[in-house]
């Protein structure tokens, strides 16, 4: 099976008048933002191209800013400039790693997950030439299947299920990384997301939970948002929560409270979707 055909990306501006920022990457690798046109009926115009690159991977968006993984491992950040004709030039370099296999954004923030496991936080400088120092380990253990960041939290997936969550401490020059503290160690965990405030598990069954907050203890740390077993993945910015299905439908999560068929809003309906992020 392919890897993706859509990507979505948003992310919450951290201001009074913010908006939530949304992009797609098409299977043909060129990235869209959404300009607040919704769909109507089977129409859905609300997109402008950003880039057409056939090497990006993945993308990630934090607040006003938005960054694509190529599949070289190299990581881009969007300067502003859309394409124009056939030339998209509006990107700069922030690091390029073979072993870059993830990339996740929340506020000013953005982490790298590599092959290895190891995860690293980017302090702002960029690229000059080949050098890419602007990196800091954050942790490096072999386990970690994903990350997770929203607001200014940061969480990781291993791949027995547990969550864990970065308590601000980096990795020490030997090899010692103990900033993390187990939040959840349920093997039924397949996926996590991250926005805002919020953190977000599913389950292989479908089911998604929102996590209480810190500090909580056993069941009363998750409260179920949904249970249907068509869920395939989940992803969050800001305050908004989405839901993709295996048939290509998104859904946007109403909020809290809500009940029944009122907590979930249709976005899209398009069966080449296979992934959001």
């Amino acid at each position: 099976m392919r890897w993706f055909s859509l990507y979505l990306a948003f992310a919450l501006c951290p201001t009074l008048t913010s908006a939530v920022e949304l992009y797609q990457l098409h299977d043909d690798r060129s990235i869209w933002r959404f300009n607040g046109t919704p769909c109507t009926g089977s129409t859905c115009t609300g997109w402008r191209l950003l880039d057409n690159n056939p090497r990006t991977k993945a993308i990630a968006a934090g607040g006003t800013k938005l960054y694509q993984l190529r599949d070289d491992g190299s990581i881009w950040r969007y300067t502003g400039t859309p394409c124009g004709g056939g030339s998209c030039p509006g990107w700069q370099m922030l690091d390029n790693n073979a072993q870059t296999k993830a990339i996740v954004a929340a506020g000013t923030a953005l982490y790298q997950l590599h092959s290895t496991g190891a995860i690293w936080s980017f302090n702002g400088e960029p690229c000059s030439g080949s050098s890419c120092p602007g990196w800091q380990l954050l942790d490096n253990n072999p386990q970690t299947m994903a990350i997770a960041a929203g607001g200014w939290a940061l969480y990781q997936l291993h791949g027995t299920g547990a969550i864990w969550h970065f308590t601000g401490t980096p990795c020490s020059s030997g090899s010692s990384c103990p900033g993390w503290k187990l939040l959840d160690n349920n093997p039924q965990t397949k996926a996590i997301a991250a926005g805002g405030l919020a953190l977000y598990q599913l389950h292989g069954t479908g089911a998604i939970w929102l996590h209480a907050g810190l500090p909580c203890s056993g069941d009363a740390c998750w409260k179920r948002l949904d249970n249907n077993p068509q869920t395939k993945a989940i992803a969050a910015g800001g305050l908004a929560l989405y839901q993709l299905h295996g048939t290509g439908a998104i859904w946007r999560h109403a909020g809290l409270p809500c009940s029944g068929d009122a907590c979930w809003q249709r976005l899209d309906k398009n069966t080449q979707t296979e992934a959001i992020v």
